[in-house]
């Protein structure tokens, strides 16, 4: 049961990770063409795949989330160049940026513990951080 609900939680982790990043892409007609789609499928494979192995050694799947959310910080990245260095663009990269730190933080909790509780903070004012931008721009 216990493998079970760790593969249910690393498989919807990097699910989400991924569908943000696929979000965080210009906006296009998507799948709309047919290796868009096997690009998807590819994707859900290689997940489920990584959170099996994951199972039996977790680095793989914090190096896996953070390559992905490396790959969204880029996307953001080049949103906030293209935004004309708008604000709430900045602070959605640096959200992003502050989860892919608490990722690194995770890789490297081997060597201390103390790593485990920086990586639960910077995941935690990274969410904040998302979220007090989602209020700003609603309240608009």
């Amino acid at each position: 049961l216990y493998r079970a609900a760790y593969f249910l939680h690393m498989a919807s982790t990097l699910g989400a990770w991924l569908l943000i990043f696929f979000i965080s892409q210009k906006s296009r007609a998507r799948l709309s063409k047919f290796y868009e789609v096997a690009q998807i499928a590819l994707f859900i494979y290689l997940i489920t795949l990584i959170s099996v192995v994951s199972s039996f050694k977790y680095t793989v799947f914090y190096l896996t989330a953070a390559v992905i959310l490396g790959m969204i910080v880029l996307n953001y990245y080049k949103n906030y160049l293209n935004k004309k260095r708008n604000m709430n663009a900045f602070l959605v990269m640096v959200a992003f940026l502050l989860i892919l730190l608490g990722q690194f933080f995770f890789i490297f909790v081997f060597i201390s513990n103390t790593l485990y509780l920086f990586g639960e903070l910077s995941l935690l004012i990274g969410f904040l951080l998302i979220f007090y931008v989602y209020r700003k721009v609603v309240n608009k």
